[in-house]
């Protein structure tokens, strides 16, 4: 559970400090006129063209200078400088945000912060949401830049927990192993995005309850696709498992009928290799 937390932390805390900082860029870009702005904009752009290998030995020159080698903050305090993040919210911010709503707030006597924090975020709400997926999906997936910086085992993340368990012994590796923790990697990503939905806009926010209850379905399918691989081998499992998402996405009639058994047992069978822990006998067959 280490690497899940450890994801989680990095995960969550990069794309907050994304989504926010590269609003506030995007507002000051926006709302003020000052010399040499349209440089700044081209500026910000440019950085988005220069690839994270290339500058990788550098940064790693710098944090162990700075003694913040196996630490979770190179990995989370960079995520402010977000240039593909900042140019979305600008885009967002110039179709809108009408300037007189701003003025109207200057006059009424708010300031900066105020205005951004209290006018501007709400609403943004629509791109904070789409962009704070992304964020949290790009640094949830992220393996380049961890398996630089993070050392010791409690530190590492769940990208990084997973290519090792691959490659500890290539004959001998337990793909039901793997398999789990992939489905562990894509259910953070599902409740995300599932949460995050009700912020969207017109059918996309209605739409919000009925995706989570077929994501838990398919979650369930996952942890009974990886007991079948565990049990009885890799092909006849994965064979059932995607025969199995095929039922649920085609035969709407299964999927109201058995939601409640097949997500309580699946979710079960899941979180018993999480934890490693024996099935009572008897308990589904």
């Amino acid at each position: 559970m280490s690497g899940v937390k450890n994801s989680l932390i990095v995960s969550a805390c990069s794309a907050a400090l994304s989504v926010y900082f590269s609003a506030l860029t995007a507002y000051g870009i926006y709302a003020y006129n000052f010399r040499f702005k349209k440089a700044a904009f081209a500026l910000i752009l440019l950085i988005m063209t220069m690839p994270t290998q290339v500058s990788a030995l550098g940064f790693l020159q710098l944090i162990t200078q700075m003694g913040l080698k196996n630490s979770f903050i190179p990995l989370i305090v960079p995520s402010i400088a977000a240039p593909a993040v900042f140019f979305f919210m600008k885009q967002y911010l110039d179709a809108s945000l009408p300037m007189e709503i701003v003025e109207a707030a200057r006059i009424d006597g708010a300031g900066e912060f105020y205005i951004f924090n209290h006018i501007v975020l709400p609403i943004m709400k629509p791109a904070l949401a789409v962009q704070a997926i992304f964020s949290f999906v790009a640094s949830w997936n992220n393996y380049f830049i961890p398996a630089l910086v993070l050392d010791t085992a409690d530190k590492k993340t769940l990208p990084i927990l997973i290519a090792q368990l691959r490659s500890a012994d290539f004959l001998k590796f337990d793909m039901g192993k793997v398999y789990m923790l992939v489905a562990i990697a894509i259910l953070s990503v599902i409740l995300l995005v599932e949460s995050f939905k009700p912020y969207g806009e017109g059918e996309e926010a209605a739409k919000a309850p009925e995706d989570l209850k077929s994501a838990l379905l398919f979650l369930a399918v996952i942890g009974i696709a990886i007991f079948l691989i565990r049990y009885l081998g890799f092909a006849v499992g994965a064979f059932i498992g995607e025969c199995g998402c095929l039922m649920l996405m085609h035969w709407k009639p299964l999927k109201s009928i058995l939601f409640s058994l097949v997500t309580v047992a699946g979710i079960v069978l899941l979180f018993q290799f999480l934890l490693n822990v024996p099935l009572p006998t008897g308990m589904f067959f």
